[in-house]
């Protein structure tokens, strides 16, 4: 409902890393820029399995009344490919962000 705030949303998230000793909680961000979206950004790592989980709550509703209901999903990030690449829809993107392969290949010192 456009009454709900993130306030109220983001107690009823819980985004955690999937390992062996049971999960790691990863703090989360939640920004609601429109009414009907919800951006949720995290620092995410590579070959990682996650799990989001959404607490049910009757205190929020949607824009019926209805009541959050209780879910959780699980994804896992892909691997970072073993090559230069910068973000975006093409090698060639004027991303102002870089990433690098571990490994053999030199990192410049200086970004154009």
């Amino acid at each position: 409902a456009p009454s709900v705030g993130v306030p109220q949303l983001q107690p009823q998230l819980r985004l955690f890393l999937d390992d062996y000793r049971g999960g790691k909680d990863v703090p989360i961000t939640l920004t609601r820029p429109e009414a009907a979206l919800l951006i949720l950004e995290a620092e995410l790592q590579p070959s990682q399995a996650y799990t989001l989980t959404v607490r049910g709550s009757s205190h929020v509703l949607d824009g019926f009344g209805l009541p959050l209901l209780s879910a959780n999903v699980s994804f896992t990030t892909a691997p970072l490919d073993d090559i230069y690449l910068q973000p975006g829809d093409a090698l060639w993107s004027s991303g102002s962000s870089v990433r690098f392969a571990v490994g053999e290949l030199h990192v410049p010192s200086t970004w154009p």
